[in-house]
């Protein structure tokens, strides 16, 4: 029997073996091109994210140099792909974050010198400094013509290495119309992973002074050398540095550029070392100048080479000395003051311990031989009544800024006032000016009344509106009989100057129990960058009043605590009623990114010499972990939070006055504002601009957003005179968009571009915020946008 060839079964496994093979066919394909795109897509938005991340890098970097503070920030090295079942991802991109060096890192400006003696030893002819760039370099799987991303000269750009060719993707701070400003980089970073990391730079030498300068040679440019692998052909076509009069860009050699500048008489420099990752290095003490010379002390400050103060420095008289000690130590302002002895009279050298160059040395002289100080001592004396009170005087402000006082003549015979000093206890106490026209109580410095009759003496300091009679760490005498060359602090160029006083009437004599009325017009905080007037309410001050009697000439000392001009108490020192707080809270968190970032702003008025700090305490009320305390020594600032997670999360801010006493230190007041970490800021904020900080004059906001190019805005503003540090500018989205931000210390530009690195169609905060010199918010315009190019 045959059989017949029986294949029925056959197509079934044919086809279930055809269709394992197109799956596995399929998949092949899908890894193979599919895959790889849709890892390079995540890759390039990533590219786009780190950007924005760099962005706030550099920001931070130069805000540090201008403020003297730390702004943590966090810069994400890598990402991760999608998740895949049956399908394989390489391992995570990651990134590199690191610092180097050009073959020559000097910065330099030449053809230069200090318009002010004081700092001619800082600056005549060449200033220079190390610096180095920071980079992230990218390890993307698929996106292989990622540019590598570089600070370097105050601008982040596009490094392609393989042509030495960067592309600006910030506008440079180099030159700004007559204000060079140059931050050197220090430290050692080199940070490798595939996660975020926080970078938080420190201030080595910071906030940068502000020194008035000239060109040594007039007929020559004044020149700026730094080194850069942006090329002059690009700070020429891509910043605004090609806009501005008088200014050429050339390169000077592989990896640098030379700005040179004419057409000026002076220019403003500003210089500041800023330090990231580890092995920082101080500048250390470069010069050492006299900020006091009277007949019987000398202060002298340490200043390193950025013209910034060097604390801890060891000054020595080296031989013979007229002074109390031979040695002393710089304080936290960098200065120490020798006292001379009794009846001491002659020229010391004053040095920095070790000796060096000239400029680590100075001369004064000193001579206590010629005048008598004693308690009112010898039948009788001039004493304080107890009478002392704050006011405000014929200045623009409403600011209790003036202090009056009362002294009664004990004497048998009559005693004629000579001079008086003032000694705040608050050492943000720093300046003094009346801010008037005219003669008088509330319109000169230093004026003395007879209650008795109509005799007066002024002393005025003629000054401009920026400019304030410096108060030292040992006050401040003025003569009410004599012309007398006072220190004064000019805010809007940076320097001191010596400006004569005008004396007005005549030296007023009290007959025995006539009184007189002594008054100080008005008391401010000053620093490098502005002026704060101070409400001397609550405040303790020491005076010294001179006088002239029969037995010859005395002094009396005594501490008078200025009461609130409403308050009619007795007395007293110490003390006072509760201090009272303003604050606001800028909420800037973004969403998407989970990261949080808050800027609280703060004044406190009505303290007293108990006075001790604020404290700001950022609460997460969902993770004790994001936590964090940040304090400030101000009666007014601004302290900035920031952490990498916890947005959405409700924080309780609480800012809190410390005070302290014998029995320690305690919180004299304080308030509490719970806010979701969202971006809105609180309802209720406080206003917290002064009579004489700037204001946000006019600003225009543009969404220039598109579908190919995402989220742009362009911003034009114009910030108006007064006490005023910089302005931020923010982008922030409010949904599953990106951020960007920047700085600057310039009161008027025009096409500031902020450019987040996704979010188009997405809801943006578009915020515009002006800081005053103490850090504090002042003003702002805070507005709602959508990022679809039609402007807000």
């Amino acid at each position: 029997m045959r059989f017949r060839d029986d294949t029925r079964g056959v197509t079934v496994q044919v086809g279930a073996v055809l269709l394992f093979a197109t799956i596995i066919i399929a998949l092949a394909l899908y890894q193979a091109t599919v895959v790889p795109t849709q890892n390079a897509d995540v890759e390039y938005k990533h590219s786009q994210a780190v950007e924005g991340d760099l962005t706030q890098l550099r920001n931070s970097l130069l805000s540090t140099a201008a403020a003297g503070s730390t702004r943590p920030t966090s810069v994400r090295l890598g990402t991760t792909y999608p998740s895949r079942v049956f399908l394989v991802n390489p391992p995570p991109p990651s990134g590199t974050l690191r610092t180097g060096s050009y073959d020559n890192d000097t910065i330099q400006v030449s053809n230069v010198e200090a318009t002010n003696p004081e700092t001619q030893e800082f600056l005549d002819g060449t200033w220079s400094a190390s610096t180095k760039y920071v980079e992230y370099v990218p390890d993307y799987s698929e996106y292989q013509s990622a540019p590598t991303r570089r600070y370097t000269a105050s601008v982040l750009s596009n490094y392609f290495p393989d042509r030495n060719v960067s592309v600006p993707l910030t506008d440079q701070l180099l030159v700004r119309g007559d204000t060079i400003t140059l931050v050197s980089i220090n430290g050692s970073l080199a940070t490798s992973r595939s996660g975020p990391v926080t970078v938080s730079p420190e201030a080595l030498s910071a906030p940068h002074q502000r020194v008035q300068v000239e060109p040594q040679n007039p007929g020559s440019p004044v020149t700026v050398t730094v080194p850069t692998s942006v090329s002059a052909a690009a700070f020429r076509n891509q910043t605004a540095l090609g806009d501005q009069p008088n200014v050429s860009v050339v390169d000077a050699g592989e990896n640098r550029v030379e700005i040179q500048l004419t057409g000026r008489d002076t220019y403003t420099l500003q210089t500041a070392r800023v330090g990231v990752g580890s092995d920082t290095a101080d500048p250390g003490p470069h010069y050492l100048t006299v900020v006091e010379n009277d007949s019987d002390s000398v202060t002298v400050e340490a200043r390193d080479r950025f013209n910034n103060p060097v604390a801890g420095v060891t000054v020595s008289v080296p031989g013979a000395s007229p002074f109390q000690t031979s040695n002393r130590v710089t304080d936290e302002n960098g200065q120490a003051t020798f006292r001379a002895s009794d009846s001491e009279s002659g020229t010391a050298t004053l040095q920095i311990l070790g000796g060096g160059p000239d400029r680590t040395e100075v001369e004064a002289s000193v001579d206590t031989t010629t005048a008598t100080v004693g308690n009112g001592s010898g039948g009788g004396s001039l004493v304080y009544t107890g009478n002392a009170t704050a006011f405000d005087g014929a200045d623009p402000d409403s600011v209790p800024g003036g202090l009056n006082v009362t002294v009664e003549n004990q004497y048998g015979s009559n005693v004629t006032i000579t001079d008086v000093t003032v000694i705040p206890e608050n050492a943000d106490i720093t300046g003094l000016s009346d801010k008037a026209t005219g003669e008088g109580p509330g319109q000169s410095e230093l004026a003395v009344d007879s209650l008795a009759d109509q005799q007066s003496a002024t002393a005025d300091v003629l000054i401009l509106d920026d400019q304030y009679v410096y108060v030292g760490d040992r006050g401040l005498t003025l003569s009410a009989e004599t012309s007398r060359t006072e220190r004064v602090y000019d805010t809007s160029a940076g320097v001191f100057t010596d400006v004569s006083t005008t004396v007005g009437g005549s030296p007023v004599e009290l007959a025995p129990d006539d009184s007189a009325e002594i008054t100080f017009s008005e008391f401010y905080a000053v620093t490098g960058g502005g002026a704060t007037a101070v409400n001397v309410s609550n405040e303790d001050f020491r005076v010294v009043v001179s006088y002239r009697h029969d037995d010859g000439t005395e002094s009396s000392e005594f501490v008078a605590y200025a009461r609130p001009p409403s308050a009619d108490d007795g007395g007293g020192g110490g003390g006072g009623s509760t201090p009272q707080v303003a604050f606001r809270l800028d909420d800037l968190t973004h969403q998407d990114q989970s990261s949080v970032e808050y800027v609280g702003s703060y004044s406190v008025s009505n303290t007293n010499s108990s006075f001790e700090r604020v404290e700001i305490e950022y609460a997460n009320q969902n993770d004790g972990s994001a936590t964090q305390t940040l304090q400030n020594a101000g009666v007014r600032g601004g302290l900035r939070y920031s952490s990498s997670y916890g947005a959405g999360a409700t924080y309780d801010v609480t800012v809190r006055v410390i005070y302290s006493d014998s029995g320690g230190e305690y919180v004299a007041a304080s308030e509490t504002v719970s806010d979701v970490a969202d971006a809105a800021n609180p309802a209720g904020n406080d206003d917290l601009s002064t009579g004489t900080t700037a204001v946000l004059s006019s600003s225009t906001i543009d969404d220039k957003s598109s579908n190919g190019q995402g989220p742009r805005y362009w911003f034009d503003y114009t910030v108006s005179s007064g006490d005023y540090a910089e302005t931020e500018l923010v982008a922030v989205s409010t949904g599953t968009g990106d951020k960007a931000s920047t700085t600057s210390a310039t009161r008027s530009t025009s096409k500031v571009k902020l450019s987040p690195g996704y979010g188009y169609g997405e809801p943006f905060k578009i915020a515009i915020l002006v800081y005053g010199p103490d850090g504090a918010v002042v003003d702002s315009r805070i507005v709602s946008d959508t990022a679809d190019g039609t402007d807000p």
